[in-house]
């Protein structure tokens, strides 16, 4: 059995991957079961929870989870991270309905390699580029063009993860920007270090005291500004320049002259 590095990677990697499920020339099953064992989360993407199989939407196999959409599948993310889970997340896309090969086409093209790749004595790591020639082949290139679709659609869909994930925990850093600490110890005043925002504590002598002002207790202060930019058009033909001073004169300037 060809058991790849990147299967055992997904343990032990805080990441999420998405792809269109296994190639059908694998052992999909044996795949799945790998990846459990790895303990690695894994989504269909959509409304079903059919395993997609590469160039088909569905593998036969049904994936343990399913992620609705791109903010589901990231809402995941941001759980195995507040969980700290050191295993890594593959979220299953379907290829494009509009790129999905029949089964039946693939499969016989998969098996008909398989027996020339035997013929050949084509093993391990040489086996898979083989076959996905002999398949592109098989198929009139419609396997080529399935592939380069899910490619794009994959791209997207993990575009649209990063930025609702990014999101998560824009919302969380702003929760948290909040949680404030103070002290009423004289002259002290503490702040959570690992917060973007703090509040500095306004002292005030009182005698020989120093005594925190209970106006700034966990209070945050927002400070904006504005700039604003005038613009003078003249709309006369000409105009003067006035100067001050012992030798102040008037002159007449046209626009072009100033």
């Amino acid at each position: 059995m060809d058991v790849s590095a990147d299967l055992t990677e997904l343990g032990r990697s805080k990441t999420l991957v998405v792809c269109s499920g296994v190639k059908s020339i694998l052992d999909i099953g044996r795949t799945l079961e790998f990846l459990e064992t790895q303990g690695v989360t894994v989504c269909s993407f959509g409304e079903s929870n059919d395993f997609p199989a590469f160039y088909t939407t569905r593998s036969g196999y049904r994936a343990p989870n399913r992620a609705s959409d791109a903010l589901h599948a990231a809402q995941i993310l941001y759980a195995a991270h507040n969980i700290h889970l050191s295993s890594g997340i593959v979220i299953a896309v379907p290829v494009p309905e509009e790129y999905a090969m029949n089964s039946g086409i693939i499969e016989t093209a998969i098996k008909n390699a398989l027996v020339e790749a035997n013929k050949q004595d084509i093993r391990g790591k040489e086996v898979t580029p083989f076959l996905l020639a002999a398949v592109s082949a098989a198929t009139g290139g419609a396997s080529l063009d399935a592939n380069i679709a899910l490619i794009k659609n994959n791209a997207k869909v993990g575009a649209d993860i990063a930025v609702q994930f990014q999101k998560l925990r824009n919302v969380d850093n702003l929760e948290n920007a909040f949680n404030i600490g103070f002290s009423k110890s004289p002259g002290k005043c503490t702040t959570n270090s690992s917060r973007r925002f703090h509040t500095s504590c306004a002292m005030r002598i009182k005698g020989e005291e120093n005594m925190i002002n209970n106006d700034s207790e966990g209070d945050v202060l927002v400070i904006g500004g504005a700039n604003v930019d005038r613009t003078y058009r003249v709309t006369e033909e000409s105009f003067q320049v006035l100067k001050s001073g012992p030798e102040s004169e008037a002159k007449g300037l046209s626009p072009l002259s100033q």
